[in-house]
């Protein structure tokens, strides 16, 4: 596993966006270290940006901090893992939704860790490795 690179989950990416007081909190695990997003978090904040009617400049601005993360796009192998994760959950009496597991399955696929503040969402994922500024 590498701790030279990360993958940031969409709340991460939403708090540095809007400047949320938590993403003081997050910034310094991004400091020195290669940075993915899973293309799930692309879309979702696509949607929310549009399903609230953004204007240019703020799509401007979510475009602009969209491109420091380096974007993995689904292939089989990733789709393959996807598959893995939910089947996992299920298996063990849990649930990820499909988004979720998108981003762990990225996550998991490149073999780093994932950075995120929603530690209930991914906590029983095996093999995931997470970074958090909550408890976990």
């Amino acid at each position: 596993m590498s701790l030279n690179a990360v993958v940031v989950d969409t709340n991460v990416i939403s708090y540095i966006h809007n400047n949320h007081t938590l993403a003081q909190v997050y910034k310094p695990h991004l400091l020195g270290v290669q940075t993915f997003i899973s293309f799930q978090t692309v879309a979702e904040m696509r949607y929310g940006a549009t399903i609230k009617s953004w204007g240019a400049q703020r799509m401007q601005d979510l475009e602009s901090v969209l491109s420091r993360y380096a974007v993995i796009h689904s292939d089989d192998a990733l789709v393959s893992r996807w598959g893995m994760v939910r089947a996992n959950a299920k298996k063990s009496g849990k649930q990820i939704d499909f988004a979720d597991a998108w981003i762990a399955a990225t996550a998991l696929e490149l073999d780093i860790p994932l950075l995120t503040h929603n530690v209930r969402d991914f906590r029983f994922v095996d093999g995931l490795v997470l970074i958090t500024e909550t408890e976990i």
